[in-house]
């Protein structure tokens, strides 16, 4: 499998792009985009992954599900960080608002920007 560095030199290629050309489509700067690419640096969090996929024509919920594997605690197994990641996905594709009971019965845990965590998280 490849990495996401990989994935992400491949797709800049194929369109032919320099490093500076891609780095300024995707709104980053030229080093951090190599050290993706090289794997110097980690992949980066879901709204970068965004930007450098829908500049690169990549698929995002792909990569950023590479960007997790990556990143996984050793000790998580692939089923463990499966669920995780539906989670992440789920509540990110949130386009209504839910109530917090049915998000905490889906394993959602959010919390409030207005208070200190622990007072406004759902358990």
């Amino acid at each position: 499998m490849k990495t996401f560095g990989e994935r992400v030199r491949e797709a800049r290629k194929a369109r032919g792009w320099s490093l500076e050309r891609c780095a300024t489509k995707a709104r980053m700067g030229k080093s951090f985009c190599s050290e993706i690419e090289t794997g110097k640096r980690r992949a980066p969090d879901p709204a970068i992954t965004r930007r450098l996929c829908k500049a690169l024509g990549l698929p995002a919920a792909e990569m950023i599900a590479l960007a997790f594997w990556e990143k996984r605690p050793k000790e998580l197994s692939p089923g463990q960080l499966l669920r995780l990641l539906e989670d992440v996905v789920t509540a990110e594709q949130l386009t209504e608002p839910r109530s917090p009971k049915l998000l905490k019965a889906q394993g959602i845990t959010l919390l409030s920007p207005h208070r200190p965590p622990g007072k406004g998280a759902v358990r």
